[in-house]
């Protein structure tokens, strides 16, 4: 393995069940404040809540639980590059120990503030603001695997 990079939603030695609470508190507030919203207006219109509370909470914990494991599986958290591969690994990977294969990094292109890389059959962006060393990740990255976009 030639080099490690991490990104600020790394787990580390963080247990699973606090990584999942800390990652769902978000999803959650969000979907409760769209119910609100929705039991507020009922309420000013003088209507039924009964319905809306019964219905609307378990909906709303379901939603932010679903949109939590989705961002976790689909958010990098590792990134390690290799002589000429590279292995991505999600947030979801890291809690579950998961090792996903390597993929053959095809190009890498950099915008001024995040850098995309083309893989075989997918595009993966990764944000400055996300990775503490995106720097020494970008250089990295470039001298291994350059193309005539760079800029």
């Amino acid at each position: 393995m030639d080099a490690v990079f991490f990104s600020r939603f790394h787990p580390a030695q963080t247990p699973d069940l606090r990584a999942f609470r800390t990652a769902l508190v978000r999803p959650l507030a969000t979907c409760l404040l769209a119910l609100a919203v929705v039991l507020l207006v009922r309420a000013l219109q003088t209507q039924s809540l009964g319905l809306w509370l019964s219905l609307g909470l378990p909906l709303a914990v379901l939603i932010a639980l679903g949109w939590t494991g989705y961002w976790m599986q689909q958010t990098p958290a590792e990134l390690h590059l290799h002589a000429d591969t590279v292995v991505l690994r999600s947030v979801w990977d890291v809690l579950t120990g998961r090792q996903p294969p390597p993929r053959r990094l095809l190009g890498v292109r950099r915008d001024h503030d995040r850098t995309h890389l083309f893989f075989a059959d997918v595009l993966y962006t990764l944000r400055d603001a996300d990775w503490p060393e995106a720097e020494r990740l970008v250089a990295r990255l470039r001298d291994r695997h350059s193309s005539p976009e760079d800029s």
